[in-house]
């Protein structure tokens, strides 16, 4: 019996000890690996990315990081995290993973956040948990879900952007999408602010992510701020480029963490939140 205790205290000790090295890497990625500020530069051809200090500016504090992808640039890509089956046969599943683990397994330039999960909350907070998917993302032609309360931001295989601003989503952009992000809502249209897709029951200014194109140039943003209003982060997008676009899963879920080649390796935004869905953008030489 007394060897059974000393076992399991030992194990006890042994858990609690994993979960505060796990709880101080974390920390230590949060607050002591934030991007510095940079004028916009092109860190690869075509990947251009600018991180600036904006907390002079009304409805935000902290840093903000823009990572504009043309992605029409010999060599320039993006891919969203393959989705996972279920053993119930559904794909709307993911696992929580670190949030540097595909920089530095795939060798992507940038990474930021996707979809929102239904289980947020800090008890389920830890790696390899599984969650569930609340807006529907396509992977290389496949959808996670269908859920109507989503604008869907998707691509064809030919790479040609689009916005769909109903909902629920048509049988035609599940039919030849591609790629697919799905959208809290459409907070800029024609580089303006929609205020009536403001969420009321956001407390800015907060950590939010958002995700917008100019389909015509075919460029593609990623944008992240420690802390912004809905307002700010719209037009500060509009500002930088983005010709519509929205909210993705922001509060302890933004994350936009910036790899090799951009002079700030593992540095970037992070939140509490292990990283569930992501978009990674890939530079290989032509």
């Amino acid at each position: 019996m007394k060897a059974i205790f000393f076992i399991a205290s030992r194990l006890v000790i042994a858990a609690v000890l994993l979960i505060v090295l796990v709880a101080l890497v974390q920390l230590y990625m949060i607050f002591g690996r934030m991007a510095k500020p940079m004028e916009r530069t092109e860190v690869k051809p075509g990947i251009f990315v600018t991180v600036e200090e904006v907390s002079e500016a009304d409805g935000t504090e902290g840093l903000a990081i823009t990572t504009e992808i043309h992605w029409d640039t010999p060599g320039v890509s993006f891919e969203l995290r393959p989705l996972e089956q279920g053993p119930d046969g559904l794909w709307n599943r993911v696992t929580l993973i670190f949030q540097d683990w595909p920089i530095l397994t795939k060798g992507y330039v940038a990474l930021m956040n996707t979809s929102r999960i239904v289980e947020y909350e800090w008890q389920h907070n830890y790696p390899f948990k599984r969650a569930t998917y609340i807006e529907p993302l396509i992977e290389r032609g496949k959808l996670s879900h269908f859920w109507e309360h989503v604008y869907m931001m998707w691509w064809d295989e030919d790479m040609n952007a689009r916005l769909e601003r109903t909902k629920p989503m048509s049988d035609y952009v599940v039919e030849n999408a591609y790629w697919g992000v799905g959208l809290q809502g459409i907070t800029i249209s024609n580089r303006v602010f929609q205020s009536h897709a403001s969420d009321p029951d956001l407390p800015p200014p907060l950590p939010m992510s958002l995700i917008g194109i100019d389909a015509q140039r075919k460029v593609l943003y990623l944008l992240a701020f420690e802390n912004a209003s809905e307002e700010f982060a719209a037009n500060y997008a509009a500002a930088k480029g983005v010709v519509e676009g929205g909210r993705v899963d922001s509060r302890n879920g933004t994350h936009l963490i910036l790899g090799r080649g951009t002079g700030q390796f593992l540095r970037g935004i992070r939140n509490l939140r292990f990283l569930s869905g992501y978009i990674g953008v890939r530079y290989d030489e032509p």
